[in-house]
């Protein structure tokens, strides 16, 4: 596997007296796509959190793009974030901003009114990619709940330094051919060379097998299985042969 993108060692997270990750140790080779697969409650929202550092963990060690995050002061981590792009479960759009305003934000590191013409053209580049060019200066709080998730990923590849890409549940609620292009959009915007590392978590288990390089299972807080996806399919742990096998889990 290529040097690390993100590389956690046996990471605990808890939430007040429950515990949510527990000795979780994942490796995420950069330049690749990895997705990661468990039933709900298993903790993958916490995971994507803790590898994109909005929360952090309680024990163990997080290494992010080189960068072991304990140790960063406040600069470093804000340089470190400005090279992630995060598409959240609950998206977090701004509902008030026009729509070309909610991928200009990402863009110019929060500044869209002071956005170039080059940032400009490369937000409306990302919108019509995801189907929303028609829809620049609508406010995203109008738009359709589909609408919503395609504007949350055209934001998540904003970033112009952003060497890694997080998204959760990127295709929830959107029809399977919509879901198939959003999938088949962010392996293609990830292979273009630019070396880009991607980590997607979604139950549309046969697409995200379709694009990934490596697949991740987490079960009751901890990465019990990683491996291609021809691995993945032929493995014959339970809990692992349970969720690519049974087609009702891969409609999630």
């Amino acid at each position: 596997m290529p040097d690390p993108a993100v590389d956690l060692s046996g990471v605990h997270v808890r939430f007040n007296d429950r515990t949510i990750l527990q000795d979780c140790n994942l490796r995420l080779g950069a330049g690749l796509i990895h997705g990661i697969v468990g039933s709900g409650g298993s903790g993958r929202s916490t995971l994507l959190k803790v590898i994109g550092t909005v929360i952090p963990a309680d024990a163990g060690r997080v290494t992010i793009l080189g960068h072991d995050i304990d140790q960063c002061g406040g600069d470093v981590l804000a340089s470190i974030r400005s090279r992630i792009g995060f598409q959240f479960q609950n998206l977090a759009l701004f509902d008030s901003f026009d729509v070309i305003d909610n991928v200009l934000f990402a863009v110019t590191g929060g500044d869209p009114d002071g956005a170039e013409v080059a940032d400009r053209e490369r937000a409306v580049e990302l919108l019509d990619s995801v189907g929303l060019g028609d829809f620049l200066h609508r406010h995203a709080g109008q738009l359709s709940g589909g609408m919503q998730r395609r504007l949350a990923i055209a934001r998540a590849f904003a970033p112009r330094q952003a060497m890694l890409h997080i998204f959760d549940d990127p295709v929830a609620g959107l029809d399977p051919v919509t879901s198939s292009r959003i999938l088949g959009l962010i392996a293609s915007r990830c292979r273009s060379g630019t070396g880009t590392t991607a980590v997607i978590s979604t139950h549309e288990i046969d697409a995200l097998l379709a694009i990934c390089d490596l697949v991740h299972v987490i079960h009751q807080g901890s990465i019990i299985f990683s491996g291609t996806p021809a691995q993945a399919v032929g493995n014959r742990q339970e809990v692992v042969a349970r969720l690519f096998r049974d087609p009702v889990l891969h409609r999630g």
